[in-house]
């Protein structure tokens, strides 16, 4: 799989931006969402199914607002061999990543697991995908790069890759879309969200300097990440994120 990540601070609008690239796809693009490669995948099995079962609607594009509930339907049997074989694979990475989140400052316990879970999580999916070894081109707004607090550490990556250069073929993406902004900027567009109820779970609860801090301490990070990646060969487009 050939995945390409966005990159940025929580707000930034990740998520808007990968909308807009793939309502404007042609037939020359063949860039994926992951839900769309869950699709073709479950398409390209090779089990014996009925003239009329799930795979067969899929095949032929009916009820395509469905396709994504039977693919992840058809896909379920192949969740527990894909973690078996394949998340074994990233687990010298997974530990540093416990570590780190071992030695992060997360006052609250429930949030510090939820961490540890959510980025387990990340691997699992990584990890069932690459069982399929499908050449997809797949686009994620929100993955492992930004994700994983150990991606911004550049000497920890090296003594990782050093010792495994596979890891580094795995982890590291195919390139990385940058979204970035100034200070004021992604403040804006934050305590705009908030004003308008469309709230981030982050942002709850947040006075103004402990959201200026917050924007301020991701757009740092998410700067220090794409230059790391950079450092390691990754290809980054950086984006402009100007509210016009």
């Amino acid at each position: 799989m050939q995945r390409i990540e966005f990159l940025g601070a929580t707000g930034i609008g990740k998520t808007s931006l990968l909308n807009i690239i793939f309502s404007s796809r042609t037939n020359d693009d063949h860039w994926l969402t992951i839900d769309e490669a869950k699709i073709r995948i479950a398409n390209s099995m090779d089990d014996d199914f009925p003239v009329l079962s799930r795979r067969s609607l899929i095949k032929y594009g009916i009820l395509k607002k469905k396709h994504k509930i039977w693919a992840d339907e058809i896909l379920h049997k192949y969740e527990k061999p894909a973690i078996e074989t394949c998340l074994p694979l990233y687990y010298s990475f997974i530990n540093e990543v416990l570590m780190a989140f071992a030695l992060k400052n997360i006052a609250n316990p429930v949030n510090k697991f939820n961490h540890i879970a959510y980025s387990i999580s990340l691997f699992k999916k990584l990890a069932f995908l690459d069982y399929f070894k499908k050449d997809y081109a797949v686009i994620f707004d929100e993955f492992i790069i930004h994700n994983i607090p150990i991606t911004s550490d550049i000497q920890l990556l090296n003594k990782l890759f050093k010792k495994n250069d596979e890891l580094k073929t795995r982890i590291l993406p195919k390139a990385i879309i940058y979204c970035k902004s100034s200070l004021e900027e992604n403040y804006n567009r934050r305590n705009k969200r908030i004003k308008s109820g469309t709230i981030l779970f982050i942002d709850k609860n947040l006075s103004d300097e402990n959201l200026n801090m917050s924007c301020k301490i991701n757009l740092e990070e998410a700067e220090k990440k794409a230059v790391v990646m950079q450092e390691l060969g990754v290809p980054v487009l950086s984006v402009g994120m100007e509210e016009d």
